[in-house]
């Protein structure tokens, strides 16, 4: 049963530049310390559009996909939009959308391409272009997997996209 999720387009992040070497080195270091074996990975395609809309404004999500962000939305961002960059993110959305599933079902899931929490509502900051945290923790209580939520955020800056988002929430709680 698969239990490390990774998004498809991972390489798509190593040829721009990106951290597709990390996520590789990552998963090859699980395989070759024998924590996972290759029957433990799922190679995740893009989340769909009903998912993104959970968390992501309908014309944010249509910015994206037309490459029509602004001079500002893009500096914010601070990676190009390309089709390559957005199969990524979307690819990636899907992997923490299937790593939260796994980790209801078997105890733990991880996906190695993850953890975008500066992406806001309506908009992409700090290389975060969607938020798939908020993404997933939407998608379980939508789909009534799961109750309450708690997301803790260990990375060394505040996941303030994450938090935002879920400011006001009572079934989603964030500490970061």
């Amino acid at each position: 049963m698969k239990s490390v999720t990774i998004p498809r387009y991972y390489k798509n992040a190593s040829s721009l530049g990106l951290w597709g070497a990390k996520y590789e080195a990552i998963l090859n270091g699980l395989l070759k310390k024998q924590f996972i074996s290759s029957d433990d990975i799922e190679y995740c395609d893009v989340a769909d559009e009903e998912d993104l809309n959970l968390v992501h404004a309908w014309k944010y999500l249509q910015a994206l996909n037309e490459k029509t962000l602004t001079h500002e939305e893009l500096h914010a961002l601070e990676i190009p939009l390309t089709e390559e960059t957005l199969k990524f993110y979307l690819s990636s959305v899907q992997a923490t959308i299937e790593a939260s599933r796994i980790a209801l079902d078997r105890g733990v899931g991880i996906n190695i391409g993850g953890g975008w929490h500066h992406a806001y509502t309506a908009m992409g900051t700090g290389f975060c272009m969607l938020n798939d945290i908020a993404v997933a923790a939407r998608k379980l209580l939508y789909t009534k997997s799961a109750k309450k939520i708690l997301i803790i955020d260990l990375d060394v800056d505040q996941g303030d996209g994450t938090a935002k988002r879920f400011e006001h929430e009572r079934q989603i709680v964030t500490i970061s």
